[in-house]
């Protein structure tokens, strides 16, 4: 005992000294340089301060070592809560009758009729089938090309339940705005999906890849399936600091890349997974995705009121229905703004394609706030506002490489949009079968070009 009340201090300053050690390891954020001076100077304290330095020294070497090593150990573990990987996707079904239906219940329904679409996922429909065979056991099981021949069904007294994939309910109130008026839900069914492993790991810390950030406009969990509204590519390449956004539009008409070639639109790809849809974007423009980003895009705008206004750039000056004014130029935006910019097409001849671009916009002025130094304050802030808002199979390795390369070098990235156009027509589709609606088809100079850019952005520099 009376070694240690002596040697007390040199303990302590032997302790803080391995804590730092530690805590470098750990982190993979820290610049190479602070990592070489911090581990030389840890190591040097260990050997010789803990005998030679005095006592106010080894106080206040002590001190700053803990305080440092807290900090690194609190950054490293704020960015792992960033990342978040759902392993499973998550369909809800309702079990939907008109509002004056006698049927109050699931159990209140033996001997009546259910509709389903023909293009529900098969193993849906036979969890579905189980679970109603456990249930009520009679019954009838009807499948229509699609949803909403199944709603006019419903209407029209030909089925008793409409069995709906919540992903589809918007769609369906698009096609009548008071179906939610005319109808109740009796019963409501979660089904989760294990997700196939997609994501093709590189160096991203040397090497050219992709990213496809897939919006959802929903509320709620960010594993539940929805279409994909918005699809944004991102091309890195960190050997020239440079990223390309390509935006294309949710009306795309191209081969489903889940669904053995049928043709829809891309915003229902997401009906599927979020796989699906990077399925299909990579069979469209025949490249490797090697990851995705899915987010539920009102959840960004949270974001933005961490890390403050975004300026963001406009091709157009106009005004939206809301009053809403934004000007040709730069713009600075708070995050009502910000998903109001982000949302606008009705004010733009060319509609969902400058809505895509100017969706591009927005995530050039998030990434540009992001990187300013002021931001680093805010982790906690940046963390509650996005960490269950996000789904990617980005992993913590893969981020810190990118992060590390950017603060050791502290180059500014050079951003550059870009979008797939098209022309509009009525076909039939997929997911709504026979059923005409409008589509746009990629014009084929416009895709050429795409994939040209693509190429010449992931040329690996010297």
């Amino acid at each position: 005992m009376k070694f240690l009340r002596k040697n007390i201090l040199s303990i302590i300053l032997a302790f803080s000294s391995l804590y730092l050690i530690l805590a470098l390891i750990y982190n993979t954020f820290v610049p190479t340089t602070v990592v070489v001076v911090l581990g030389a100077i840890s190591f040097l304290v260990l050997t010789v301060g803990v005998s030679k330095f005095s006592k106010t020294l080894k106080i206040t070497v002590a001190l700053l070592f803990i305080i440092s090593s807290s900090f690194l150990f609190y950054t490293q573990y704020s960015a792992e809560r960033v990342i978040n990987y759902t392993e499973t996707e998550k369909n809800i079904i309702t079990f939907v009758v008109v509002k004056d239906s006698e049927l109050m219940t699931i159990e209140d329904t033996k001997g009546a009729t259910f509709g389903s679409s023909q293009t529900m996922d098969e193993l849906t429909e036979t969890f579905l089938v189980d679970q109603l065979n456990s249930k009520i056991g009679d019954y009838t099981w009807e499948s229509v090309t699609d949803d909403q021949s199944n709603m006019e069904l419903l209407y029209n007294g030909k089925i008793d339940i409409l069995v709906l994939d919540n992903s589809m309910r918007d769609y369906l109130k698009e096609m009548d705005p008071d179906f939610e008026s005319k109808t109740r839900i009796i019963w409501t069914v979660e089904k989760s999906t294990i997700k196939e492993v997609i994501v093709k790991e590189v160096d991203i810390s040397k090497k050219p890849f992709t990213v496809l950030i897939s919006g959802i406009d929903i509320a709620g969990s960010i594993n539940l399936r929805s279409r994909s509204d918005v699809n944004i590519l991102m091309v890195v390449n960190p050997g020239t600091n440079k990223i390309l956004t390509i935006s294309i539009p949710r009306d795309t008409y191209t081969q489903l890349g889940c669904k053995t070639g049928d043709y829809d639109k891309l915003t229902h790809s997401g009906i599927y997974g979020v796989n699906c849809t990077v399925k299909t974007i990579e069979n469209l423009l025949d490249i490797d995705i090697n990851y995705y980003v899915r987010v539920n895009f009102t959840s960004l705008t949270k974001l933005v009121d961490v890390i403050g206004n975004i300026n963001v750039y406009s091709k157009y000056s106009f005004t939206t229905e809301d009053g809403s004014h934004f000007v040709s130029g730069m713009n600075s935006l708070n995050s009502a703004e910000a998903l109001t910019f982000a949302r606008a097409r009705h004010q733009f001849e060319s509609g969902d394609i400058q809505r895509g671009l100017n969706q591009q916009e927005v995530i050039k002025g998030i990434i540009g706030k992001l990187l300013s130094p002021s931001t680093f304050t805010k982790i906690e802030g940046i963390i509650k506002a996005v960490g269950k808002s996000i789904d990617t199979n980005f992993t913590t390795d893969d981020l810190s490489k990118l992060i590390k390369k950017q603060i050791d070098n502290n180059i500014a990235w050079d951003i550059t949009t870009s979008n797939l156009s098209g022309v509009g027509a009525m076909k039939p589709t997929y997911s709504m079968g026979s059923r005409l609606l409008y589509v746009m088809i990629p014009n084929p100079d416009s895709l050429i070009q795409v994939k040209q850019n693509i190429k010449a952005f992931m040329v690996v520099s010297n």
